[in-house]
């Protein structure tokens, strides 16, 4: 690690980080949210985790992101052919599938899911919200910012019908908030208390839920209304405790009790391993909120829907055309990426949630494995490419309730809705394939190519529309064109393009282990590397991850921030608590 002598007191630049989930071989749906016109598979609500690690210089696994991630990010709305008189009611439509990573896909189809439900008419019932709140010292700043901000978020939300107690959990668990009704006359008092969380201690989550769910279950005895528990940390649950006192099985227990479950994750990874085994019980569901802005932004805008469950168990049943076999099935957790051997492929959904973006579920079709060096079976007009049938219970338990539909073939073209679906299952095949290539395979050449041909497609395309994707593909696209010796496009590239290199030190003026001679390296997987030697022999001495924005370079292990500036082949670092300065300039690195 990087050394700086005579200074202990190290001042840090934050750069947070933001969370999606990884995908999980499971391939049930836990969780589908749905709006007052349509629905939208749920389970990771964003792929901002990947996003934030590409805005820091980072090649993200392809384990960090889902579709539903990304397809949670946009609103797809589908056309209805005839008004939908139940609570749920499927449509769809589809389109030649033509995805760059996916080239054996003929056929992508797209299933929307309408309601009878008028938004502008529903209202959620009262809620009693135990908010249970890790306060460890790992919480200290941006965590608990996001905490606090998020609590006072909800206080805004909630009304004399609604009832609020807070739980604090660190080496210590109590309550820290009794149970209180939200009025006009108690909010200024609530807040002053949601403001005062601090942080300290060690971190005991299972004392801390078993807590809240005991609090909960007291009151909701008394309370006319629904009961849930709100949990928030940095830190990752312990999901494979099913014991009566870990994690899973609080959450469990709570659930026959009535008592749902929302995990809101800050400042961590949390993957689709957990969205899964969250989303698994009734009632369960997860977000993340990468920064105060983002708190607040969301929970103002769906803190009604997150915490109100409508219906349960509903199924999914795709049963293709004899002559194709599903190749992929994009928007639920575990994304079926591979040809499927069964006739009929059932997606389960144990808990649906209400939400205001449109969106869907797809799936492709390719032509059988025993018949793929034959052409394409060909569909006349009115024939059925897949047979699909939803059930589900409503809330109150009532009759199981049903719908069907053919997706048949037709002369119209594909609705606006369905090509954006589209560009974003393209988009997303090619991100998932390129990161794998880079991570198993080691082919920076075919991550290279793949993004290529996929960020030309939706620069033709979707330039008006998909403008942040454009950015994501893109600058992905540069770190595997400089990975593989691909010329790098500059127009309009990040800053911290330039500091890819090796770096050759001219000049240092304070105290620091780096001396004149030394050469670093920058590359595109965050890894920063020193080389020392004489005689014309260099070794590496140094290596450590690094972040990176527009003005400044984080050393992870070595815990140091510089600020930096250069041209074209010069490098000038800047560690501005201690004043030490160092001098670059750019060599070849096949010199190192």
């Amino acid at each position: 690690m990087l050394l700086i002598r005579k200074f202990t007191a190290i001042i840090l630049t934050v750069f947070a980080a933001v969370s999606t989930f990884a995908q999980d071989e499971e391939s049930s749906l836990e969780e589908v949210v749905v709006t007052g016109i349509r629905a939208t598979a749920g389970g990771a609500q964003d792929i901002d985790f990947f996003r934030g690690e590409v805005e820091q210089a980072r090649i993200p696994h392809p384990n960090t992101f889902t579709a539903e991630g990304l397809l949670s990010q946009h609103n797809i709305i589908f056309p209805l052919s005839t008004p939908c008189d139940q609570l749920f009611c499927l449509s769809s439509d589809y389109i030649e599938a033509d995805l760059v990573a996916q080239p054996e896909a003929k056929i992508l189809v797209g299933l929307g899911f309408n309601t009878n439900l008028n938004q502008q008419k529903w209202r959620r019932d009262p809620i009693n919200l135990v908010a249970v709140v890790d306060k460890s010292g790992s919480m200290n700043g941006l965590p608990l910012d996001i905490v606090r901000e998020s609590l006072l978020a909800i206080a805004d939300q909630l009304n004399g019908d609604d009832q609020l107690t807070i739980v604090l959990y660190g080496s210590q668990t109590h309550v820290y908030m009794p149970s209180v009704k939200l009025t006009k006359k108690n909010k200024r008092a609530v807040k002053k208390s949601i403001k005062s969380i601090a942080s300290s201690g060690s971190t005991y989550m299972e004392a801390g839920l078993k807590l809240g769910y005991k609090v909960a279950a007291e009151t909701a005895q008394s309370f006319n209304g629904s009961t849930r528990v709100m949990l928030f940390t940095d830190e990752r649950p312990n999901v494979g405790n099913v014991k009566p006192e870990g994690f899973m099985g609080l959450a469990q227990s709570g659930s026959i009790n009535g008592i749902g479950l929302t995990t809101i994750g800050v400042g961590r990874q949390f993957g689709a391993d957990l969205a899964t085994k969250i989303s698994s019980v009734r009632g369960g569901n997860l977000f993340f909120m990468q920064s105060v802005v983002d708190a607040r932004k969301i929970l103002d805008a769906s803190f009604d829907f997150m915490v109100s469950e409508l219906a349960y168990d509903m199924k999914i049943t795709i049963t293709p055309h004899s002559g194709y076999s599903i190749a992929g099935i994009y928007g639920v957790p575990g994304a079926l990426l591979g040809w499927q051997q069964d006739r009929n492929v059932t997606i389960t959904v144990p808990t649906i949630f209400l939400s205001e973006n449109g969106g869907g579920i797809f799936f492709s079709l390719a032509k059988n494995q025993n018949s793929v060096h034959l052409p394409a079976p060909s569909l006349e007009e009115g024939e059925s490419m897949a047979q699909v049938k939803l059930t589900y219970r409503e809330k109150t338990n009532g009759p199981l309730q049903s719908d069907e539909l053919a997706v048949k073939a037709n002369a119209m073209l594909p609705s606006e809705g369905m090509k954006l679906g589209r560009a974003l299952i393209d988009e997303f095949t090619a991100l998932h394939y390129a990161t794998t290539e880079h991570y198993m395979n080691n082919n920076q050449q075919e991550a290279y190519s793949v993004l290529h041909a996929v960020k030309s497609k939706l620069v033709n395309e979707h330039a008006d529309v998909l403008a942040s994707e454009i950015q994501l593909v893109s600058a992905l696209e540069r770190r595997f064109a400089f990975l593989s010796g691909n010329s790098v496009d500059s127009e309009g590239a990040p800053k911290y393009v330039g500091l890819w290199g090796a770096w050759k030190i001219t000049n240092v003026r304070g105290g620091v282990t780096l001396k004149r001679g030394d050469v670093v390296k920058f590359n595109p997987e965050s890894e920063f590397e020193v080389f020392s030697g004489s005689d014309g022999e260099m070794h590496r001495t140094e290596y450590e991850d690094y972040k990176v924005n527009e003005a400044q370079i984080y050393l992870e292990d070595s815990r140091l921030t510089f600020d930096y500036r250069f041209t074209k082949n010069k490098l000038h670092l800047r560690h501005r608590p201690t004043g030490v300065k160092i001098y670059l300039e750019k060599v070849v690195e096949s010199d190192v």
